[in-house]
């Protein structure tokens, strides 16, 4: 195969390449992009979290928390439930959890305060923890927050 080259320069030259040199390059250029687009450097396969994984965690973290806290930490579910134990991601996100979830324990005291104040049926008292903390794992409010924080660290 014979190229005519022509240099900004205005000077011209052919090139002579034989035709079996051509289908080399060609291979050669599909193995190499074939080559960077297959390999990877992931590390682990499954390390790095998927952002759907650390929102789960996150909201799963965060009804526990509010179990144990609205409880007055009485009960310790981290020991007795391996899915309230937090996973070493997690642990820089204790904060965030906490914020959010003692403003849902604060609305169950008072919930508990106004049930004290009028008269239920018998065997009704006391706090209503576990519904509450369902309804603050199902909300909108912390659906919303584990996005932020998901979107923040980079999920």
């Amino acid at each position: 195969m014979v190229f005519l080259n022509i240099l900004p320069s205005g000077k011209t030259f052919i090139t002579f390449v034989p035709a079996k040199m051509k289908y080399q390059k060609l291979l050669l250029s599909v193995w190499f992009i074939v080559l960077m687009f297959s390999c990877r450097t992931a590390g682990k396969p499954g390390a790095r979290l998927s952002r759907a994984e650390f929102i789960d965690s996150f909201k799963t973290i965060s009804f526990c928390r509010c179990v144990e806290l609205a409880n007055n930490k009485k009960l310790d579910l981290a020991d007795d439930d391996v899915s309230c134990r937090p996973p070493d991601w997690l642990y820089s996100e204790g904060d965030a959890i906490d914020s959010l979830v003692l403003r849902e324990v604060k609305k169950i005291r008072l919930d508990s305060l106004d049930r004290a104040q009028y008269q239920v049926a018998e065997g009704m008292d006391g706090k209503h923890v576990i519904s509450s903390c369902l309804t603050f794992y199902n909300s909108q409010a912390l659906e919303t927050s584990a996005r932020r924080r998901a979107k923040f660290l980079g999920y």
